[in-house]
C-alpha cells in the first residue's frame, strides 16, 4: 500500500509538471485569454522603448485601449471583452521636428476576447495593411517654377536621392534612383535629409525648395515636414525649372 501511495504521488507530480510546462509555453509564444502582448523592434531588430501600441475596437469609435513598449520592446495589455484591432505607432524626433510613424504588424488580423500576439517593426518604407492605408515612406511633391512654360512629361524625370546623414532611425540609407508614376510626386521615400538632383532626357534641371526666396541650383538638400506640419502625410515640396 505505501509502495502504491509513493508511486500514485510521482505520477501526480509529473502530470502537474508536465501540465505546468505546456502552460508556461502556451504563455511565452502564444495568445494569453483577455491579453495582447508582442515585441517592438526597428529593421535591425533592435527592440524599441516608449512605442505606444493601440489596442482599437473594430466597431465603436475611439473606443480604445493602450500602452508602451518597455525597455526590451515587449509589451503586453489587457482587454475587455469585445472585437479588437492592434495598431502601433512611434513618436520620433529628427532634425528638429516631431515626427510620427506606423508601425508594421506582424499580423493585421482582428481578434477577440481570446487574446494576441502581436509584434511590430518599424519600416521606413513599404505597403501598409489594412485596414491602414498608404505607405510607411514619406512623399516628395514637385512643381514646375511659375513662368517656366517648357512642358515636360513629369514622369520622364529622374530623380537622385542622396542621404545626408542618418536616416530618421539611425541607419545610413542608400541612394535612390526613382521616376513619378503619377506625375507629380515620388512616394514612399524613406524618412531622411537627402541632397537630390535631377534631369529630364539627359539634361540636368535646377531645383529649389517650394515656396523660398532660395536660388536654384544643380542640387537642393531637403527635410521631411511631418504630417501635422503640413498639408501631406510626412512630406517635402520641391520645385525645378529647366532655365
Amino acid at each position: 500500500m505505501k509502495q502504491l501511495i509513493v508511486t500514485s504521488l510521482f505520477i501526480a507530480l509529473a502530470i502537474t509538471t508536465a501540465c505546468k510546462k505546456d502552460g508556461d509555453n502556451n504563455n511565452n509564444g502564444g495568445p494569453q485569454k483577455g491579453y495582447v502582448t508582442g515585441k517592438v523592434t526597428n529593421a535591425a531588430g533592435t527592440p524599441i522603448k516608449g512605442a505606444k501600441v493601440i489596442i482599437d475596437h473594430s466597431i465603436f469609435w475611439n473606443s480604445n485601449v493602450t500602452t508602451s513598449s518597455k525597455d526590451d520592446g515587449t509589451y503586453s495589455v489587457k482587454i475587455p471583452i469585445g472585437s479588437w484591432y492592434a495598431f502601433g505607432e512611434i513618436t520620433v524626433d529628427y532634425n528638429g521636428r516631431k515626427f510620427k510613424m506606423d508601425l508594421h504588424p506582424d499580423n493585421s488580423d482582428g481578434f477577440g476576447g481570446e487574446g494576441a500576439v502581436r509584434n511590430f517593426i518599424w519600416k521606413l518604407s513599404g505597403e501598409k495593411t489594412e485596414p491602414l492605408s498608404g505607405s510607411y515612406g514619406g512623399v516628395v511633391e514637385f512643381n514646375s517654377a511659375i513662368g517656366d512654360y517648357d512642358v515636360l512629361d513629369d514622369r520622364d524625370i529622374i530623380w537622385k536621392f542622396t542621404p545626408s546623414g542618418p536616416l530618421i532611425d539611425g541607419s545610413a540609407g542608400q541612394v535612390l534612383t526613382r521616376q513619378s508614376e503619377n506625375g507629380n510626386d515620388l512616394r514612399d521615400v524613406p524618412i531622411g535629409r537627402y541632397k537630390v538632383t535631377a534631369t529630364y532626357k539627359g539634361k540636368a534641371l535646377k531645383l529649389k525648395k517650394w515656396r523660398t526666396q532660395d536660388a536654384y541650383g544643380a542640387d537642393v538638400t531637403f527635410d521631411f515636414y511631418p504630417t501635422f506640419e503640413s498639408f501631406c502625410n510626412n512630406c517635402a515640396i520641391l520645385e525645378y525649372t529647366t532655365k
